[in-house]
């Protein structure tokens, strides 16, 4: 059993060369200085040193709070500061997820784009394959009757 190597080669082209072409298609995206802030900064508060920072840095105020007594009523304001930094944090957010949600929806558009392209392919497929099929059956009739006389 032989393997049919040129024939994997040239499989593996025209992938590769179908991959190019859709990232070729793909429009190079200049995102703002708000977009990258907000993809950077959601990207730490993703991560697990976000919470571990979030959590030593709430013990050690109410370590303070509680020996010192600066702030009479500390937890009041922790619960502002707290309150603040979930408002900016939602503001990070919304727009890295609006950011997110314009690239699916671009991609959505893409992958519909394509599929329509596919599809008109095949129908032409379907068109070329049953008009030679309508020509082999004439050529075939032709032959018995050649074949009768």
């Amino acid at each position: 059993m032989q393997k049919d190597t040129g024939y994997k080669c040239k499989l593996d082209e025209c992938i590769d060369d179908i991959l190019n072409r859709e990232k070729d298609m793909a429009p190079e995206r200049k995102l703002t200085f708000g977009q990258r802030v907000a993809t950077v900064v959601c990207k730490f508060l993703g991560e697990w040193p976000y919470f571990y920072i979030l959590i030593i840095g709430t013990l050690i105020y109410m370590y303070i709070g509680q020996t010192t007594k600066i702030d009479p009523y500390p937890f009041i304001f922790f619960t502002l500061l707290l309150s603040e930094f979930a408002l900016i944090q939602n503001l990070f957010l919304q727009m890295s997820s609006n950011l997110i949600m314009g690239q699916l929806i671009w991609t959505i558009d893409q992958i519909f784009e394509n599929s329509k392209r596919h599809d008109i392919s095949m129908m032409l497929l379907h068109e070329k394959s049953d008009i030679l099929n309508k020509k082999i059956e004439c050529i075939l009739e032709y032959l018995k009757e050649e074949n009768k006389n």
